[in-house]
């Protein structure tokens, strides 16, 4: 890739994640008013308010690891770029953390989807079984996730080499000691990567669906239950707000 058009990719990436961090903070307290001023949410108040905590944290993290992909034929790699890239302790913990809220957002939204929709109707006993169900993804798919991003996309220093060779005058980056997540294509995949990132695909499709589903049957549920036209405006904004911020 020539020079000059990475440099401005990696400028333009840092103007943009610079500009959505003020716009992230102004969404996610815009969401957690809107849903602190309606009592018909219960418990769920407690997950909206998880929900704006990780999408805040998310936002910051990515604003400093800056991280970006890059699809090479013998490699793909995720890693931080900008002047912070290989700055110790901070950089590694916001790249992990901005991993973990990635896989976050997702679980907990289908998780409050799910619940709330869940405490509008009688649960029963089958609702119950299926309500277990639901955990078991998302527990499986955090477990998966952390497993592929921790150990198994880990890059060894042949890999690393190989970047240096490619990237460290286009990035300004020494792979040797940036911390990044990577996947050898040169070699045969890891058959653990492939069973993860298929578990993964597979558990948050089920949860995007689930999200969907049951946002729209919260809504009619609340056209039909609801008298007051405010509160009814109110669960309304807070429910699209959520299905905005994840799309």
């Amino acid at each position: 890739m020539d020079l000059s058009t990475t440099s401005q990719q990696v400028f333009l990436h840092s103007i943009l994640s610079y500009t959505f961090l003020p716009i992230s903070l102004v969404l996610n307290a815009l969401v957690f008013v809107l849903s602190s001023k309606t009592t018909k949410l219960g418990a769920t108040l407690k997950l909206i308010h998880a929900f704006c905590g990780v999408c805040v944290l998310l936002s910051i993290a990515h604003a400093i690891s800056l991280a970006h992909w890059e699809h090479l034929p013998y490699a793909i790699a995720f890693f931080p770029t900008g002047s912070l890239a290989t700055l110790d302790y901070i950089t590694p913990i916001a790249f992990q953390l901005q991993q973990v809220a990635y896989i976050s957002i997702i679980c907990l939204v289908g998780y409050m989807y799910i619940h709330r929709y869940r405490t509008m109707l009688a649960a029963s006993q089958r609702g119950n079984r299926r309500w277990k169900l639901v955990i078991a993804i998302i527990i499986a798919a955090i477990v998966q996730w952390e497993t592929i991003c921790l150990f198994i996309m880990k890059p060894n220093d042949k890999m690393r080499a190989k970047f240096n060779v490619a990237f460290v005058e286009s990035y300004d980056i020494d792979f040797m000691r940036l911390y990044f997540l990577a996947v050898d294509l040169t070699e045969p995949l890891d058959p653990w990567l492939i069973f993860n990132g298929l578990g993964v695909l597979i558990e948050v499709s089920v949860l995007i669906v689930l999200i969907v589903w049951c946002g729209f049957r919260i809504q009619l549920i609340i056209v039909r239950s609801i008298s007051s036209e405010k509160a009814k405006r109110i669960q309304r904004r807070v429910l699209r707000l959520l299905i905005f911020q994840v799309t």
